[in-house]
């Protein structure tokens, strides 16, 4: 999940298409030769920056974070499934809000 996945798939990478020399991982995730490695590069980017995303609302004092992103569509763990937003919600306290659950709270 978020950039543990993307240091995993990047050092992946760099281990199958290097020079042999270390190299940090994001070096590694350019290295992608296939369509399929490629796509999984985009959705490892993606989860990680879902993740950035709401640790900066966290870190800005936001409590809530706004997303029709409800994590369903990766086949392993996400930051905005269900129970990682049960865990934000209760160790974080930050509330998860759909654009139409903010409006609603305006006409409130």
């Amino acid at each position: 999940m978020g950039k543990a996945a993307a240091i995993e798939l990047g050092v992946k990478l760099t281990k199958k298409y290097g020079s042999g020399k270390d190299e940090l991982f994001h070096r590694g995730l350019g290295r992608a030769e296939t369509k399929a490695e490629r796509e999984n590069v985009a959705k490892v980017v993606a989860e990680w920056a879902d993740g950035d995303s709401i640790a900066a609302h966290y870190g800005f004092g936001m409590d809530l974070f706004c997303s029709e992103d409800f994590g369903r569509s990766s086949k392993k763990a996400s930051v905005l499934d269900e129970d990682h937003r049960r865990w934000l919600k209760s160790d974080f306290d930050i509330g998860f809000v759909t654009l139409i659950d903010l409006a609603r709270m305006l006409t409130e």
